[in-house]
């Protein structure tokens, strides 16, 4: 993170001072930052002495906006203190905007992808166009993607699937497949998307179901067979515009929890592989509520109307899965983080 220091009033000591104790506070803002591309970060820090005390100010840059702090105290030590833990809590802030955002933006290109392709799917279906079909749907399967994703390798956790033994583009192929063959059958009244990920889910657990050999968790696996990765093939080579999965971060799964300094000192890649972790040790049904809501934007309604019940159950779910990683949180900040803890009832 490059960082532009400026004083006014300084001795040259008291400049060394400053300097010396705003590198000891980056290491904790940098963690909060670890998502933010390190090119794209710029701190300026301006520090003027007053006769009687010290005026501090910090202006973060980062690619989604500039955030600033300010501080005054009666000596630079004190002053760096609340400067640090201001900005620290405005990175927070802005993170949780951009969670948010993130979901509204996530929903809205599916909801417009999905409207624009129900019309012509049906066209293509009527006149046995199977090519074309598949085609137009596409870009709706592509918006399931992430979720595809992220099921897959909670089933390779959960030792229902052999890594390697099925990709993201298998799984999107097949419920494709399976979609150009129920197309017919498909309610009226259901949303086109709900219906695919009702499709992809049925998919995915019909292949839970076939023996799968043991393998330990800890087991050495072949390149590219990690439980933690699910290969994603013509997803990327054919749709060069779409990014790699998004990350899972602690943002996305608990907005507004303050994370504990343990947490903040994993890796990005250890941060996923943990949360990925403990999500496999719930109940499916709770874990996918959970996951269509809090990380892909879904409504608590539709959920409601995916799994065939109440819109109060699908909440009572979102609650408790976030009770259950709050708590395993908790656990990892005591040192416990070994330990496998008990999911939710549901």
């Amino acid at each position: 993170m490059a960082e532009h220091l400026i004083f006014h009033d300084c001795a040259e000591e008291v400049k060394r001072g400053i300097a010396d104790y705003w590198t000891r506070k980056t290491p904790r803002l940098e963690r909060l930052l670890q998502h933010f591309p390190d090119d794209q970060r710029h701190t300026r820090l301006y520090v003027r002495r007053h006769p009687k005390r010290y005026e501090a100010h910090v202006a973060l840059r980062l690619p989604t906006g500039t955030l600033v702090a300010e501080a005054d105290a009666k000596d630079y030590l004190e002053a760096l203190d609340v400067l640090s833990d201001r900005l620290a809590a405005e990175i927070r802030r802005h993170k949780e905007v951009i969670r948010r955002d993130g979901a509204y933006r996530r929903r809205r290109p599916r909801s417009a992808v999905v409207a624009d392709a129900s019309v012509p799917l049906a066209a293509h279906r009527r006149a046995q166009d199977k090519a074309a079909f598949l085609e137009q749907l596409r870009p709706v399967l592509m918006t399931l993607r992430d979720h595809a994703h992220r099921e897959l390798v909670l089933a390779q956790l959960q030792d229902e699937i052999k890594p390697g033994a099925l990709t993201t583009s298998d799984l999107l192929d097949e419920t494709a497949a399976l979609a150009w063959e129920r197309f017919d059958d498909r309610p009226p009244e259901r949303p086109l998307d709900q219906w695919l990920v009702e499709l992809l889910h049925e998919v995915l657990d019909a292949r839970a179901r076939e023996p799968v050999a043991a393998v330990s968790l800890e087991d050495r696996l072949p390149p590219g067979g990690s439980r933690f990765e699910a290969d994603n093939a013509w997803v990327v080579e054919n749709e060069p515009f779409w990014d790699e999965p998004a990350w899972l971060t602690l943002d996305e799964v608990l907005p507004s929890d303050k994370a504990p300094e343990p947490w903040q000192e994993l890796a990005a890649e250890e941060q996923r592989r943990w949360i990925l972790r403990r999500l496999s040790e719930l109940p499916r049904r709770q874990r996918r509520a959970f996951s269509l809501c809090a990380m892909e934007g879904w409504d608590e309604q539709d959920v409601a109307m995916l799994q065939q019940r109440s819109p109060e159950e699908v909440r009572a779910d979102m609650e408790a899965v976030r009770e259950f990683l709050r708590e395993q949180i908790e656990k990892f900040d005591r040192g416990e983080s070994g330990q496998k803890g008990s999911p939710p009832p549901g």
